[in-house]
C-alpha cells in the first residue's frame, strides 16, 4: 500500500511516501504565500508527480483551526488564504482516493502517540516550533481537539504581562523561523538553520540569544503545565533536530521553576525531550489514520 503525506507549512510544502510502513521519497517546495489557486496547483503537481494511480490515501495536514471530520479549514494560521477552505473536496477533484486533513500539531501528536516518544503516554502534549507555535495534547489517552477546534493554538497566547503588541505573542517570542534569522543576523550569516547552529559556541551573543528563546520556550511550557499537568512534552518542528536548542527549552523551564522553591514541591516537572520523528512527526501523523493501529512507520529518506 501506498500513500502521501503532506505537510503545508508557512514557508514550504513537505511531502513524502510511505510505502509498506516506510517513508522511501521525501521533497519539499515553497509555499505560495497569498495565492490559494497557486497553492491547489501546487497540491495537484505534487499528487501527480507522485504517482495518484498507486495512492490508496492522502494525508494532509495545514495550519490553522480544522475540522478533521469534514477537512473544513477555518482562518489558516500563516496562510489566511485557506479560511473556510475545504480541502478534502478540493483535493478528490484530482486524486480520487480517501482524504484525511488534519491541523499541524494535532498531525505531529498523532504521529507521536501512533509510534513516536507519546506512545503510551496517558498525558502529554507536542509542541511544534515552526513559523509560529502550535500544540496538541493527549489527554486522558485521547486527542484533545477543542468545542471549536482551536485547541493549542498557542500562538495567540500573551506571553509578557505588559502586552505591547504581536511581539507580545507566543508566535512572536518562540517562532523557530524568526530564532534561525535573530541568530543568522547576529552572527552574520544566511538564516540557514544548520549554519547557524555550527556556529553558534563561536559567539557569545548568539548563545545568551539562544538562551532566551529556551527561556521563553520553557515559560510556555511551565504554564501549560499549571493547568494540564502532563506526563511529557515532545518538541517538534525542523528545529527539534538540533540538541542545543532541546537543552536551552530545558534549561530555561527549570530556571522558571527556580524562581521560588514552592513552585518545586507544588508542580512535578514533566519530561521535555524532542519528538522521536522530528521534522516528519506532521507526516507521521497524517498517514497514521490509514494505518493499522501501532504500526512501526521508519523514515528510509533524508
Amino acid at each position: 500500500m501506498v500513500y502521501l503525506g503532506i505537510d503545508v507549512g508557512g514557508s514550504s510544502i513537505k511531502y513524502a511516501l510511505l510505502r509498506d510502513n516506510a517513508f522511501v521519497f521525501k521533497k519539499k517546495v515553497p509555499t505560495p504565500p497569498r495565492d490559494y489557486q497557486l497553492f491547489l496547483a501546487t497540491l495537484r503537481e505534487i499528487v501527480a508527480e507522485c504517482g495518484p494511480s498507486s495512492l490508496r490515501g492522502v494525508g494532509v495536514c495545514v495550519p490553522g483551526k480544522v475540522d478533521d471530520q469534514t477537512g473544513l479549514v477555518e482562518y489558516g494560521g500563516a496562510l489566511p488564504y485557506l479560511h473556510r477552505k475545504n480541502l478534502v473536496e478540493e483535493i478528490q477533484r484530482f486524486a480520487d482516493v480517501p482524504v484525511f486533513v488534519d491541523n499541524d500539531a494535532k498531525a505531529a501528536v498523532r504521529g507521536e502517540a501512533f509510534s513516536g516518544n507519546l506512545q503510551g503516554v496517558e498525558q502529554g502534549a507536542v509542541i511544534v516550533l515552526g513559523t509560529g507555535v502550535g500544540s496538541g495534547y493527549i489527554l486522558d489517552g485521547k486527542l484533545r481537539r477543542g468545542l471549536n477546534h482551536q485547541s493549542g493554538e498557542v500562538s495567540s497566547a500573551i506571553q509578557d504581562r505588559d502586552n505591547a503588541g504581536k511581539e507580545s505573542f507566543v508566535a512572536g517570542q518562540c517562532s523557530a523561523v524568526g530564532l534561525i534569522r535573530d541568530l543568522a543576523d547576529i552572527l552574520g550569516v544566511e538564516p540557514n538553520g544548520a549554519l547557524v547552529f555550527s556556529l553558534l559556541d563561536t559567539n557569545a551573543e548568539a548563545v545568551e540569544h539562544l538562551r532566551l528563546y529556551g527561556r521563553r520556550v520553557g515559560l510556555l511550557i511551565y504554564n501549560l503545565q499549571t493547568v494540564l499537568d502532563l506526563q511529557r512534552y515532545v518538541i517538534a518542528g525542523g528545529i527539534s533536530t538540533q540538541p542545543q536548542v532541546i537543552e536551552a527549552i530545558n534549561e530555561g523551564h527549570d530556571a522558571i521553576r527556580a524562581t521560588d522553591p514552592p513552585i518545586t514541591e507544588t508542580l512535578q516537572r514533566p519530561e521535555i525531550m524532542a519528538a522521536k520523528y522530528r521534522s516528519d512527526a506532521n507526516l507521521v501523523g497524517v498517514v497514521s489514520c490509514f494505518l493499522p493501529e501501532r504500526t512501526p512507520i521508519t523514515i528510509n529518506c533524508k
